[in-house]
């Protein structure tokens, strides 16, 4: 039958439109499902190429010193060759390099020296002993800035000096020696005490003179 009128002609082309439109459609959203699909299945692959196997905890480490900085510590061993001998003081000397000896421990804090005895543990300086009747000598220590002088003087001016001896060198800082003021800081306990396990630092020797 044929199309009567103007009437039909738009419902006919309508028609026509729609028929060729459709295939177009259906491959549009065939496409848009297809990109959509592969978006996710390489999204899935990146996650899962991203995803790295979680190992054991590893063990737990030591806990280290807590210590206080406020009272720092080093140690030096002096063997006899290292001391110097000073003629016009009829003495021996040896220079330690501390870098804990700050302006600040010299201007309102304090040095400790202490020196290794095999028989008495740790001795506070300065320090006296009486070999004989007649006869005494003296350690004695003398601190300036990030540096220390131990001088080991004879009464009768004798040119002797020990074998290896270790000394301590312990710097106080001035805000805590004030906080602290009934310790007694020529006793080595009491000063190591309040260290409360802080290390000990090695201490070099400077072959400097006078």
């Amino acid at each position: 039958m044929l199309p009567q009128g103007n009437n039909d002609m738009p419902h006919l082309a309508q028609l026509l439109y729609m028929q060729t439109l459709k295939p177009y459609k259906m491959k549009h959203n065939i496409n848009k499902i297809t990109i959509v699909a592969a978006l996710v299945l390489f999204t899935g692959t990146f996650t899962a190429c991203n995803k790295v196997a979680q190992g054991d905890p590893g063990p737990t480490g030591a806990t280290g010193a807590t210590g206080n900085a406020n009272v720092l510590s080093g140690q030096a061993t002096v063997h006899s060759g290292d001391w110097i001998w000073d003629a016009s003081y009829a003495d021996n000397y040896i220079n330690l390099e501390v870098d804990d000896i700050t302006q600040d421990v010299l201007d309102n804090g304090t040095v400790s020296v202490f020196f290794a005895d095999n028989s008495n543990g740790w001795i506070g300086m300065p320090y006296t002993d009486y070999p004989t009747t007649t006869t005494s000598y003296t350690y004695n220590f003398d601190a300036y800035y990030h540096g220390l002088t131990i001088t080991l003087i004879y009464s009768d001016g004798s040119n002797i000096v020990p074998g290896s001896i270790t000394f301590k060198i312990v710097s106080i800082g001035g805000a805590f020696r004030k906080a602290h003021t009934g310790t007694n800081w020529h006793n080595y306990n009491e000063v190591m005490a309040l260290a409360q396990g802080q290390p000990t630092s090695a201490i070099s020797i400077k072959t400097i003179t006078k």
